[in-house]
């Protein structure tokens, strides 16, 4: 149960609507987080014990904002009455940033405030020189950056102390998907470029990036190359 959603900016606690949706409790609550707190205080009080109470947010894996979210985790749990489980991050990335290593500090910071991380809103912009024609070139460069995605998150997990229980894809087919058009939410684009973000093409067939995640023997290879 995402109790609360896209409330932190990178230096806190977000303090106006802006026009993405963001609640305007900030300003009913005389400007601080006491909002969010009971919104899990009021979850945990009438949501089964079953049911896992988690905060999610976009832009997660910056660091300022990473120490942002991990603050409010913690103040979240010193609440009385409160509970939170797990730490949604939603996963709207592109062909560059996050860095695989910035990815990984972000899953050990919130692995250390909450018990259980789930990547909630996974897709992948497309590269800055992609235009639509170079498309087989960039579906098997998107499938190994899906693929050391996936690598090192098979990796955390394994360790104690780490549990990413679950990856939920932004969509199924890439003509659906939401960076097709443009969007001023953090993890949109600008609807000026050709988007392929997801692991089916327009006409629902595995692409490269589905076999990336799940059996990457089946990968063309990928070079690198530069002109000096």
């Amino acid at each position: 149960w995402d109790v609360v959603n896209e409330q932190i900016d990178n230096g806190g606690i977000r303090v106006s609507d802006g026009g993405s949706g963001t609640s305007n409790w900030y300003q009913v609550f005389k400007g601080d987080s006491t909002y969010i707190k009971e919104a899990f205080r009021l979850a945990n009080k009438y949501a089964p014990a079953s049911v896992k109470l988690f905060y999610n947010d976009y832009g997660e894996t910056d660091s300022n904002k990473c120490n942002a979210i991990c603050k409010l985790i913690k103040e979240i749990k010193a609440y009385s009455g409160t509970r939170i489980d797990g730490m949604g991050m939603q996963g709207h990335y592109n062909m560059i940033t996050p860095s695989v290593e910035d990815f990984e500090k972000a899953v050990r910071a919130y692995s250390k405030v909450v018990d259980e991380i789930q990547i909630t809103e996974l897709d992948l912009q497309s590269s800055t020189d992609y235009d639509g024609t170079n498309k087989e070139a960039e579906y098997t460069k998107q499938a190994y950056r899906y693929k050391d995605l996936f690598d090192k998150m098979y990796e955390l997990d394994k360790e104690k102390g780490i549990n990413i229980s679950s990856v939920t894809m932004w969509g199924i087919y890439d003509g659906a998907s939401w960076l097709q058009s443009s969007s001023s939410v953090g993890g949109g684009a600008d609807g000026t470029r050709k988007q392929c973000p997801l692991l089916f093409d327009d006409d629902y067939q595995a692409k490269p990036a589905y076999y990336g995640i799940v059996d990457s023997s089946k990968l063309e290879p990928f070079t690198k190359s530069t002109v000096a």
